[in-house]
């Protein structure tokens, strides 16, 4: 059924039924999905301009949800950071911002559980050379370094052989300035959970700019 009204008038509306009935089936249903890939996926095969908003509307659900620091349990996280990885792997969200909002969410003991949960999903589905070869690769293994609790000893132990692992594919060739985040890459998609509460309690909306084609799910930032 097509998202627009027949007046051409109320398409937005359209949207947002459609729009909050994926979350309500997607995250939301004691019957949700076991994967949200199917549902994301064909997400995405909606016409423009619906999918540019359902990218619009999508990350900062995420992002905000995922770095809440209380209200959800891990396994209604689940479904939120799977989205996320899979976001990150088709390059609706950029590789070092989603990694640098991460090393940030591990940093604050009250997410840190869900900031395990994002990286795992993240770390499994994207290409290892993707974010191998992000300046925010090393400072993203230093702090799963620095979380000391045992709690999470299994959860790093598997991050620990899937980046392990990634890192091993690299080419040996490596920059001596790999690990720094320069302006040229940091900036452009970088996620930062505290501006995200300061925006969303000023009730202003996150904007998703591109620098190509939303077909091609590719070059986004994030802005505020």
């Amino acid at each position: 059924k097509s998202l627009a009204h027949q007046d051409g008038g109320k398409a937005g509306e359209g949207f947002k039924v459609f729009f909050a009935a994926f979350v309500a089936v997607v995250f939301e249903s004691e019957n949700r999905p076991p994967s949200t890939r199917g549902h994301v996926e064909a997400a995405f095969r909606i016409p423009e301009p619906f999918r540019a908003k359902f990218r619009e509307s999508i990350t900062p659900l995420l992002v905000t949800t995922l770095t809440s620091k209380g209200g959800f349990n891990l396994e209604k996280l689940k479904p939120y950071a799977e989205t996320f990885g899979l976001l990150v792997r088709d390059k609706v969200v950029d590789v070092a911002g989603a990694l640098k909002t991460c090393a940030i969410v591990l940093s604050k003991a009250e997410n840190r559980a869900a900031g395990l949960l994002m990286l795992l999903h993240t770390a499994t589905m994207c290409p290892q050379a993707d974010l191998t070869s992000s300046t925010a690769y090393a400072p993203l293994l230093k702090s799963l370094s620095d979380i000391q609790d045992p709690q999470y000893a299994a959860q790093i132990a598997e991050l620990r052989g899937i980046l392990g692992s990634a890192q091993a594919a690299r080419s040996p060739a490596r920059s001596s300035s790999q690990g720094a985040f320069s302006p040229k890459e940091s900036s452009p998609g970088l996620i930062y959970p505290a501006e995200i509460g300061k925006v969303a309690k000023a009730g202003v909306p996150f904007k998703l700019q591109s620098k190509a084609s939303l077909a091609a799910h590719s070059g986004a930032i994030f802005t505020v």
